[in-house]
């Protein structure tokens, strides 16, 4: 189980890639862990069911896969574990915002949209570094409306879950936040598409660059 503020910051990048997040809102990141987790208790005998925290300190070697090798005694060599869904840097997360939601966004319907929109977002992850941290505004109204759900998975865990979101550095408040960031990192998708830029400065020119870049890979 993930604690809740890394849950939401990893289900919003996940759903910008699948194309189905739109907005900001942080309504509906946060899932209940209660119902699915009991259903597996009620299924298997709650004797049988271990729940483990999803974070890097907490994991064998930080990685989750080779944690749950360890915990079931499995041997498992490197060369076998391939990562994947890997989390996108605050810079590529907002300009992949900017594609979504005022581009042509995630376009489907025809064989390989899968493959070619992950090699779009591939090759935004080339851009910037930090990492994306909603704010304590942005993620305290579903905090608030889970606490039940979150004092039962904690019990249930047998630890602390909740982690605090952090409170310095570059944070997103808002869409705006996140169209300033794209906006601030428009050389930086200039120089990653090359000569394939437009530079025609009328119009919106960094939606026209992430559109170029899109259809490279499309």
């Amino acid at each position: 189980v993930r604690p809740p503020v890394s849950l939401m910051q990893s289900l919003f990048q996940q759903r910008l890639k699948g194309g189905t997040q739109l907005g900001l809102s942080t309504r509906e990141l946060l899932r209940l862990y209660r119902p699915g987790l009991e259903k597996l208790d009620n299924s298997f005998g709650r004797e049988n069911v271990t729940i483990r925290k999803f974070h890097p300190t907490t994991l064998t070697g930080g990685d989750v896969v080779r944690d749950f090798a360890d915990w079931a005694g499995v041997e498992m060599a490197d060369q076998n574990i391939e990562r994947s869904n890997i989390s996108l840097s605050l810079e590529a997360t907002a300009l992949l915002f900017v594609q979504r939601t005022l581009g042509e966004g995630f376009r489907w319907g025809f064989a390989g949209a899968h493959r070619k929109n992950s090699a779009f977002i591939k090759a935004l992850s080339a851009i910037g570094s930090q990492k994306l941290a909603f704010s304590p505004e942005l993620v305290k109204p579903p905090l608030e409306k889970r606490r039940d759900d979150l004092d039962w998975i904690e019990a249930r865990l047998g630890q602390p879950l909740r982690d605090q979101p952090r409170t310095e550095g570059q944070m997103i408040s808002s869409e705006d936040d996140l169209l300033a960031i794209a906006r601030e990192n428009s050389a930086a998708l200039e120089a990653l598409l090359g000569s394939h830029t437009d530079g025609d400065s009328d119009g919106d020119q960094l939606l026209r660059n992430l559109e170029i870049l899109r259809k490279m890979h499309y």
